[in-house]
């Protein structure tokens, strides 16, 4: 049954990460690292097919619904960011850079700009309400049934997420 085979690639992959990840965290601890260093553990989009869902979330890997685009992501800085404390704040890949530089107190030239917005303080104050530009993405491509040409916009407007996904193909 190809589905079982998959299943059991996909937990043995998974059983995998999970010790590298643990054999990361464990040197940290051995190397006494742990509370000077900022740890966050994340997909890079939704599951596609087998043993995955991304219910209640609509859609999967590949498409611009939060299936595709809503992951779990998982930070770490014992003394720094509380346990246990779930935030709804946006973020995006892009954001992980600065991010990492305010985490370590660097502080860089106004005339260097970056795309993404650091969420340091919601890491610290999960409560934090925190204004980030709209993200966009732009997809010029196809990819078997689940996409085509699009571009998507998400924004926080007054407490609300909104999308705009345009397809090209349809307009």
């Amino acid at each position: 049954n190809m589905e079982s085979r998959e299943d059991a690639i996909y937990a043995s992959v998974l059983s995998h990460a999970d010790d590298r990840v643990g054999a990361v965290l464990d040197a940290l601890d051995r190397l006494q690292l742990t509370d000077n260093t900022l740890v966050i553990f994340s997909s890079d989009n939704g599951g596609n097919r087998g043993s995955t869902t991304n219910s209640p979330l609509r859609r999967t890997k590949g498409t611009f619904y939060e299936g595709g685009i809503r992951v779990p992501m998982i930070a770490s800085r014992p003394g720094t960011i509380p346990s246990g404390k779930i935030s709804d704040t946006m973020v995006h890949a892009v954001d992980y850079y600065p991010t990492f530089l305010e985490a370590a107190g660097i502080k860089r030239s106004a005339e260097y700009y970056l795309d993404g917005q650091s969420f340091a303080k919601a890491l610290v104050d999960p409560a934090t309400k925190r204004k980030r530009s709209p993200i966009t993405y732009h997809f010029p491509g196809y990819m078997d049934n689940r996409a085509a040409p699009t571009s998507t916009i998400l924004s926080e407007i007054n407490g609300q997420r909104y999308k705009l996904i345009h397809y090209y193909e349809d307009g």
